[in-house]
């Protein structure tokens, strides 16, 4: 008895299945490390810095670009996360008030008014705290499920709050 063949099916589809298969996979991991990630950022400093703690109201300048210098003259050196990343997001609102798309027009605006420019933006929480415990005026944020040696917390935000030490 001859067999029957089986319908053509494009490359493509098997492709696309298996890479829609492949991403589903990777936005899984992605979204369960990111919620553990986001119960609670830390804000970190050099520990050569003299400060001990940051407000909202401390923080806001800060990584808005309009103070520069700690109280010991020490030239300021914020640091972000990338935009697209869950705990930038989570940062913005808790210490600017603003959401990715108020962050964007923010930063635009600032730019066409020839203004500071934004914080510089790091890969990952690894660089941003290499970068802080490099640097005596460096600031930066971290989940603190990724904290390390060599920096010293400020400010903590849980459940979207900022909160002293």
């Amino acid at each position: 008895m001859p067999s029957t063949p089986l319908p053509h099916r494009p490359r493509c589809s098997r492709r696309l299945t298996c890479a829609l298969g492949l991403l589903g996979g990777v936005l899984l991991l992605w979204s369960t490390s990111s919620a553990a990630d986001l119960q609670e950022l830390v804000v970190v400093v050099n520990p050569s810095n003299p400060i001990t703690k940051l407000s909202t109201a401390e923080l806001r300048p800060i990584f808005q670009t309009s103070k520069r210098q700690w109280p010991n003259g020490t030239a300021i050196d914020a640091v972000n996360l990338p935009e697209p990343s869950p705990q930038r997001q989570v940062f913005d609102r808790a210490v600017l008030g603003f959401d990715p798309e108020s962050a964007a027009s923010y930063w635009i605006d600032r730019k066409i008014r020839g203004d500071a420019r934004p914080p510089r933006k790091l890969p990952t929480a690894a660089t941003v705290l290499a970068h802080v415990a490099a640097t005596p005026g460096g600031v930066g944020y971290v989940p603190a499920g990724k904290l390390g040696k060599g920096v010293k917390i400020v400010a903590r935000i849980i459940n979207g709050r900022v909160q002293v030490p």
